[in-house]
C-alpha cells in the first residue's frame, strides 16, 4: 500500500466499531486489516472515545500510518462537515451529545484534524457501492440499508443526499416501523403469539413455519409500496439493498418485485455485494 495515498476507514455501528486500510487503487479493503470492537453505547464519553482512538491508533501503527486520511461512516444526527456530535434520544452514544468528536480523537490519536472526516452511514455505504460493488456504473442510484432502522440515500449525477424514507408517512406511521428488525419481532409476536430474537432466527425458521413465510410476505408487500413511492419521486436506475435484513433476500424479493408497476420505467434491484467494507470504503472515497 502506497503510503503516500493512505485511508483509515472506520464504520461506527451502535454496538461497535469496524476499522480497516483502504486501497482506493485497487478499490479495497487491504486483506487482514480489518478489526471490529464491541463498544457499550451507554457507556461515560472517556470509554467510549477511548474505544474509538485505541482502535484507530492500533491501525495506523499496523502500517506506521501517522499521516493517514481517517474517514468515519457515522449514524446521525450528526455535524458531519464540523465534527460534532447530535446523537440524543436514540439510545446510542448520548454521552457524546454536543461534543466535537473530531478535535477529541485528534488528541488522542496524534491524527491532525484536518485529516479526520465524517460522513453519514447511510451515504457512506451507497457510495462504496457505487465506487465498487453493485452500483457501478449506475447515475441515479437508490441506498437502502435494513436493519435495527431504516437507512436509505439517493445517488443523481454523483452527488448523494439523505432519501429520508425512515420518517415517509406509511401506514398507521412511518416506514421504518414497517421496514426493520422490530417490524420483524412485533409481527411474528403477533401472529404466532411467540417471541424470536431477530430476522436471522425467522429466515432459519423459513421453511418449516407457515407464520414466518406469512411475516415476510407482508414485509415484501411494504417494502414494494415503499418502492413504488421512490421510484416516483427519485426516478433511480438502481436499488442498492444493504444492512442485516439483506441477508434474508431470497426469501423477500420476488414478492417485492411483484410489487412494482409492470409499465414503465423499472429500477433494477441488487443486493449489495460489500457488505460493511462498502462503509468503510465510502467513508474515505473523497477524502485520500
Amino acid at each position: 500500500m502506497d503510503k503516500r495515498n493512505a485511508c483509515l476507514g472506520i464504520d461506527i455501528g451502535g454496538s461497535h466499531i469496524t476499522a480497516g486500510h483502504i486501497d482506493l487503487i485497487q478499490k479495497k479493503v487491504i486483506e487482514g486489516s480489518v478489526v471490529r470492537r464491541m463498544v457499550d453505547r451507554h457507556a461515560p464519553a472517556t470509554e467510549i472515545l477511548a474505544v474509538w482512538a485505541d482502535t484507530i491508533n492500533d491501525r495506523l501503527h499496523q502500517h506506521q500510518l501517522h499521516t493517514a486520511t481517517v474517514g468515519f461512516a457515522m449514524p446521525g444526527p450528526f455535524d458531519y462537515p464540523n465534527g460534532v456530535c447530535l446523537i440524543k434520544g436514540f439510545d446510542k452514544y448520548e454521552a457524546l451529545y454536543e461534543m466535537n468528536i473530531r478535535e477529541e480523537l485528534a488528541a488522542r490519536t496524534g491524527v491532525p484534524p484536518a485529516k479526520i472526516f465524517f460522513r453519514n452511514d447511510a451515504d457512506a455505504f451507497l457510495e462504496g457501492e457505487l465506487f465498487a460493488g453493485a452500483a457501478q456504473g449506475y447515475n441515479r442510484a437508490l441506498g437502502i440499508t435494513l436493519g435495527t432502522g431504516l437507512g436509505s440515500c439517493v445517488c443523481k449525477e454523483g452527488e448523494i443526499s439523505d432519501a429520508g424514507l425512515n420518517v415517509l408517512p406509511f401506514k398507521n406511521g412511518m416506514a421504518e416501523e414497517y421496514l426493520s428488525t422490530r417490524w420483524f419481532i412485533k409481527a411474528y409476536q403477533q401472529y404466532a403469539g411467540k417471541a424470536i430474537s431477530g430476522v436471522k432466527e425467522l429466515t432459519d425458521r423459513y421453511n418449516e413455519d407457515e407464520t414466518a413465510r406469512l411475516v415476510f410476505e407482508e414485509f415484501s408487500v411494504n417494502f414494494g409500496e415503499v418502492l413504488r413511492h421512490c421510484q416516483q419521486v427519485f426516478e433511480m436506475d438502481v436499488v442498492i439493498i444493504g444492512g442485516n435484513i439483506s441477508n434474508a433476500y431470497p426469501l423477500f424479493i420476488d414478492q417485492v418485485l411483484k410489487q412494482l408497476p409492470a409499465g414503465g420505467k423499472v429500477p433494477v434491484i441488487k443486493k449489495a455485494v460489500l457488505g460493511e467494507e462498502a462503509a468503510l470504503i465510502g467513508a474515505v472515497v473523497h477524502h485520500r
